[in-house]
């Protein structure tokens, strides 16, 4: 008994006032720990005393004491448990915003309480946001309403917080008055908080809500603490994640954004660790994962010999910075030029990280830049040579009149010999004034000046001409030994063509006289047919020196022979092949030449053919005769001419200007649809299928379809199967065959345009 009452006076005693509970005058509770002398165990007693009156009317206290000794162990241990458990979840937890939510659920049950929340602060803002939330399934959800707390309302709990205190409330209405509107909008009557800290610094705060009055016990703080450490290790292993993630993110995109292939590999296995959007494009999306060798080359089993690795780590395999090479990639085509580095990677090993610029537009410009270089070179060469050998071609003839014309001031010359001189002065002043028109219209043709203009021009008197020419000549020269030939097996009878007499005459003499120049002895034959419908091929074959394959083409540019010493031992500038056939293609055709070095040479040209008969002669004459509007009959009326040939074109334009009608001119099919389209003042549409390779018969179709009622007339070299279907197609009005006379095109308009 003495024992017992010494206990009660122990846990009566002073030093246990801090335990005691008054719950009014006439009930206490406390709670107290004890050490047992027998067993020498801590024991925590639990005292219940009540005031009571004994039968004589004395006042007594009764006490009840009660060991919780059990209890508070098996307490402890249930912390303990939620606690690991909340660590584990935490710990392997991959989606830390989705394990904290599962965390406050097993807190909150396990507590028992009405809410559990975190608030975060934002510094820059000065507010604190409820980031996360659990709420029984009594409780109504309060987190969308907490986003914007202002700090200076929280002055109070962030003292407490600083000095590593908590926040416990049992009665929200002692709060500041904003913050008790904030808790009974939301049924909060009392509650607990505990900093999260990282670094030393808090950062916001976990705490429990309860939607009825509270007294908070020690236990439920030690949890909620203990909490806080788990919750602030994740955030801030969160927000370092995050900030990662983000920064990786911010990288790729800006790496995605470069224009420029960039990938970074191991070193050991060569794997590609990370390519950018711009190589991905080019070599394949599915490059990551795979070693660079094998899917940036073209047929490598192995490691590129080429490799730069080795250029980036000094001899103490330190990195020693950027370095950068150029090379070419079989597999693209592609010229790149590179900037290799040795980095860390976010594993912390170090890696080759490859930076590659297209440069494949600027390795040509500099390719072109240096053939532009030598070909200037070579040309200011040629110009030199030219001009030396110019001062020879020009002082020859020079001289030759210089001579002549003192040998001419002597007054005992008979005659004949006057003749003679005078004749060959004239020769002498013919071979300087070629020379300087073939400058002069070299010099157009390069500024694109010089014109063509085509008239009605009899073939075969320019080829009796020539052949009277040139064998009038070589029978008074050296080149007596020459057999001149003159082809007529396809000659064409009253051969009428429309062309420009003067530049055909050119290329043929410039043909002719190189033919003479470079044949010793042997043969020169020359002459001309109708190789296809619309087209006229002349040919002038020598049996001379000949030509090397790899000149055949050298022969053609400016002041060049095919041999540079070529101009001293046969003499000329070089200016004559490169005029006629600039000459030819501005006349809408092409030349060629076939050569044997040795055995001789045989240049080609092709132009086009437009006949002109005997009874159109006069529509060509300038200026032309005058005729009365009666015999114009289409005059007002528009005609779309489709034509890509020049010459073609002035034939037909004379033709049709004859006949009244105004003419606008089209050289490509494409074009004029839409300005058909457009225009309603067009009344017929003329397209020369001769002068088209290849037709898009779509394109005609498309005409008929927006205009049906436009005649649309189509020349055709001749009614083969070629042409059938795509006369079908077109539905054209008119199919005339070539040639095309006056007659024959007025009849054709007056049918379908009247």
């Amino acid at each position: 008994m003495i024992d017992i009452f010494k206990s009660f006076r122990d846990i009566f005693s002073v030093n246990s006032k801090r335990n005691r509970i008054a719950l009014s005058d006439e009930e206490t509770v406390a709670l107290k720990q004890t050490r047992s002398e027998q067993t020498d165990e801590i024991n925590r007693i639990h005292t219940h005393s009540r005031r009571r009156v004994t039968e004589n009317g004395v006042p007594v206290r009764a006490v009840f004491p009660v060991d919780i000794t059990e209890r508070e162990l098996e307490n402890t241990r249930r912390q303990q448990g939620i606690l690991i458990k909340v660590l584990q979840i935490m710990q392997s937890a991959d989606d830390i915003p989705q394990a904290l939510n599962v965390v406050l659920d097993e807190i909150g049950r396990y507590a028992e309480v009405s809410r559990v929340h975190i608030f975060e602060y934002d510094a820059e803002k000065k507010i604190a946001r409820n980031t996360y939330e659990w709420c029984s399934e009594e409780t109504m959800p309060a987190i969308d309403g907490l986003q914007n707390i202002p700090v200076v309302y929280l002055n109070n709990w962030y003292k407490k917080f600083n000095t590593g205190g908590s926040v416990c409330v049992s009665d929200t209405a002692v709060l500041d008055p904003f913050l008790v509107k904030i808790m009974v909008e939301r049924n909060i009557k009392s509650l607990l908080a505990t900093p999260l800290i990282s670094d030393g610094i808090h950062f916001g705060f976990v705490g429990f809500d309860e939607c009825m009055h509270r007294v908070w016990e020690q236990s439920e703080t030690d949890l909620l603490s203990a909490l806080s450490h788990i919750i602030s290790t994740s955030l801030r292993r969160h927000r370092v994640e995050t900030s990662l993630r983000l920064s990786q993110q911010t990288m790729h995109t800006i790496l995605d954004n470069i224009n420029a292939n960039i990938f970074a590999a191991d070193f050991e296995t060569c794997r590609i660790l990370f390519a950018n959007k711009n190589i991905k494009a080019e070599m394949g999306d599915d490059i990551e994962g795979r070693p660079c060798w094998e899917v940036l080359q073209e047929g490598k089993d192995a490691p590129c010999w080429f490799c730069p690795r080795s250029n980036l780590f000094d001899e103490k395999n330190r990195p020693v910075g950027s370095y950068r090479w150029e090379y070419r990639n079989d597999k693209t085509g592609k010229w790149y030029t590179n900037a290799d580095t040795a980095i860390k990677w976010t594993d912390g090993r170090t890696v080759h990280l490859q930076c590659s610029s297209d440069i494949t537009r600027r390795k040509k410009t500099e390719a072109n830049l240096i053939r532009a270089k030598e070909k200037a070179e070579e040309s200011d060469k040629l110009k030199s040579a030219f001009l030396a050998n110019m001062s020879h071609e020009v002082r020859t003839p020079l001289n030759a009149i210089t001579g002549f014309l003192n040998l001419l001031a002597a007054d005992d010359l008979t005659a004949e010999l006057r003749r003679e001189y005078i004749g060959m002065a004239n020769t002498a002043g013919r071979q300087l004034l070629q020379l300087m028109d073939d400058i002069l219209d070299l010099a157009e043709m390069e500024t694109g000046q010089l014109q063509i203009f085509p008239v009605p021009f009899p073939i075969n008197e320019l080829m009796n001409e020539l052949q009277a020419f040139f064998e009038t000549r070589m029978k008074t020269t050296s080149k007596s030994r020459i057999t001149l030939l003159a082809d007529k097996c396809g000659n064409i009878q009253h051969c009428v063509a429309f062309v420009d007499p003067l530049r055909l005459r050119q290329v043929l003499y410039h043909l002719m006289e190189n033919a003479v120049k470079f044949t010793g002895n042997g043969y020169i034959r020359f002459g001309y047919r109708q190789s296809a419908p619309g087209m006229l091929e002349f040919t002038v074959e020598d049996s001379g020196i000949g030509l090397a394959p790899d000149r055949l083409e050298v022969i053609f540019e400016s002041f060049r022979q095919a041999e540079l010493g070529n101009n001293r031992l046969h003499g000329g500038t070089g200016l004559g092949l490169t005029l006629s056939r600039s000459l030819v293609r501005l006349m809408g055709g092409r030349m060629e030449v076939e050569s044997v070095e040795g055995t001789g040479s045989s240049f080609r040209f092709i132009i086009p053919y437009v006949p002109v008969v005997p009874e159109d002669k006069y529509l060509f004459d300038e200026p032309p005769e005058r005729k009365s509007s009666f015999d114009k009959p289409f005059t007002g009326k528009v005609i779309l001419m489709i034509e890509p040939e020049e010459v073609k074109y002035l034939y037909y334009k004379k033709l049709l200007t004859a006949t009244g009608a105004s003419v606008i001119r089209f050289s490509c099919l494409h074009d004029p649809s839409d300005y058909i389209e457009q225009c309603d003042q067009i009344n017929a549409v003329i397209v020369d299928m001769a002068s088209f390779r290849i037709v898009d018969g779509e394109i005609l179709e498309h005409i008929k379809s927006v205009r049906p009622e436009l005649p649309v007339i189509l020349i055709v070299p001749s009614l083969t199967e070629e042409y059938l279907p795509l006369i079908r197609v077109c539905r054209c009005d008119a199919v005339p065959e070539e040639p095309i006379d006056y007659k024959k095109l007025t009849e054709i308009l007056e049918i379908h345009m009247t």
